[in-house]
């Protein structure tokens, strides 16, 4: 599943559930993304969860919204719609990723990830999207 598809699912719900607390949910958030393209449908939904830090671009100016959901991206999303923005995992040793989903695993949210970088599964999606939902 490619990123921005994500966005224009999960958007709809996150919107619902933020929209009491969020800090953009009353107006409308600059873009900060150069590979956004404006008057796309899911460029509002990429405005929108990062500028509340649900997700980040993969650098300062790119989002990369072509490229597939890795089931880390989901598991560091999964972990911030649960215990919000702020939250982060205890420090593990390995890569930046790896404390993210230890803990996802840890709260079984999801499996063990045998390939970090791998695209994200239906049922990581489908997680997330009930998790958004709560």
């Amino acid at each position: 599943m490619k990123r921005q598809v994500l966005l224009s699912m999960a958007t709809v719900i996150l919107f619902m559930c933020l929209s009491a607390c969020s800090s953009t949910a009353s107006g409308n958030p600059e873009m900060r993304f150069s590979d956004v393209p404006a008057g796309e449908v899911w460029g509002e939904a990429i405005a929108y969860v990062s500028a509340d830090g649900y997700m980040v671009g993969k650098g300062s100016d790119i989002f990369d919204p072509e490229s597939p959901i890795t089931r880390t991206e989901v598991a560091v999303v999964m972990l911030r719609a649960k215990h919000g923005t702020d939250f982060t995992p205890a420090q593990s040793e390995g890569d930046w990723w790896t404390s993210w989903v230890n803990e996802a695993e840890a709260e079984g949210l999801m499996e063990a990830v045998m390939t970090p970088d791998a695209p994200a599964t239906r049922a990581d999606i489908a997680t997330l999207m009930w998790l958004l939902a709560q």
